[in-house]
């Protein structure tokens, strides 16, 4: 028999937890949604059973420059995802997602108490669309035992009841990073109050991307753009990320090349309706890429064409799809060279390209995607 919204109680689904215990544990502050089987769905925070000094970085990607790959994993392999189910329709049981809000707003870490089964040893779980955490485990209770610094600035931002859209770009204008605003809106904190929900983490991000692009061509649409073809390079990683800024409007092209065991994996995620992405993850891979060609657009004042050429090493999976943001974020802050002709500027990033220009070109739309666009812009 199907269960109904009212029917449900979150309780249901930790009869097998037991013997219950009470853990003291320590968040960054971080939180998470995940989806389950509608109407349930799964809300909690990230915490370490160690209250570590640094422990305020390990859910604040913008920190970790200078962190060697291993230390970043071994950061987020401490952060336990203590989860509770929870009504996602009815936004029910009423107190557990409040708790969770105040902890999302916390301006430094929180000491939280949480009912459930032993904490089992540290491994690190990928989670798709998501950085990696330590293990999931379901508890029955989440409960503050430290009093959250509250970020009065985001706080007031929530308050208002405005589309999500906006209040995504006032809080990235006051400078919360993307993670901040993806928390904010999973727990359905951003939007018209009425139409507030909850919301996966992953789908949050994907919300707070979309957001930012459009206003930023929104905001761009009808000003300058670049007079000269712009090439910036950059190593994040291992990773190397090659951008060539065209003149024209605002379009970000995603190209991604990958060695595999197998051989090189060549993949695309392009601003053309006509042109579906190659496949799934690309497509969460080049949202992301976006998001720091976009928020460069609207830093410079200017907008352009970018191509993003990536080449990834597969042992970066593992931090996708932060890795892709970050990696782009940096090629986009080196020195450009600045040429006349597109084919001046792969001239100059060939001695660095991997794999070659001739290579790249026979297995993703380059060429022709710079082709249709200039032909676009000189009709």
């Amino acid at each position: 028999m199907m269960l109904s919204t009212r029917q449900f109680h979150p309780q249901a689904h930790l009869a097998q937890l037991v013997p219950s215990h009470r853990h003291t544990v320590f968040s960054p502050p971080g939180v998470v949604v995940e989806s389950s089987k509608l109407p349930v769905m799964f809300v909690g925070i990230l915490a370490s059973k160690s209250p570590s000094e640094h422990i305020s970085i390990y859910d604040h990607p913008r920190a970790w420059s200078g962190f060697s790959r291993d230390a970043i994993l071994a950061m987020r392999e401490s952060l336990y995802r203590l989860m509770v189910p929870v009504n996602g329709r009815e936004m029910a049981p009423a107190g557990t997602i409040e708790t969770l809000r105040r902890i999302a707003l916390s301006a430094s870490p929180v000491a939280i108490g949480v009912e459930g089964p032993t904490l089992p040893p540290r491994h690190l779980d990928m989670l798709p669309g998501l950085i990696p955490s330590g293990p999931r485990v379901v508890v029955s209770d989440i409960q503050l035992l430290s009093e959250p610094e509250t970020s009065r600035v985001a706080e007031k931002i929530c308050e208002n009841d405005i589309p999500a859209a906006q209040g995504v770009w006032k809080l990235l204008d006051y400078d919360y990073s993307l993670d901040q605003v993806a928390r904010f809106l999973s727990l359905g904190m951003l939007g018209r109050h009425k139409s507030r929900r909850l919301l996966p983490t992953r789908a949050a991000y994907k919300v707070a991307i979309d957001a930012v692009v459009d206003q930023v061509i929104l905001n761009l649409v009808d000003g300058p753009t670049v007079s000269s073809y712009h090439t910036h390079v950059g190593s994040h990683y291992g990773d190397v990320v090659t951008v060539i800024c065209a003149p024209g409007q605002p379009r970000v092209d995603y190209f991604r090349a990958e060695i595999a065991e197998d051989g090189l994996r060549f993949s695309y995620s392009l601003e053309d309706a006509r042109v579906p992405s190659s496949d799934a993850r690309t497509s969460l891979l080049g949202d992301h890429a976006r998001f720091s060609a976009y928020s460069a657009m609207h830093e410079s004042g200017r907008g352009s064409h970018m191509l993003i050429l990536h080449s990834a090493k597969p042992s970066n999976r593992r931090l996708e799809p932060w890795l892709t943001r970050s990696a782009v974020k940096h090629a986009l802050e080196s020195r450009p060279a600045h040429t006349d002709t597109v084919d001046e500027a792969f001239e100059i990033v060939s001695p660095v390209l991997r794999p070659s220009v001739d290579v790249w070109a026979r297995n993703a739309p380059i060429f022709e995607r710079i082709a249709s666009f200039e032909q676009l812009r000189f009709a």
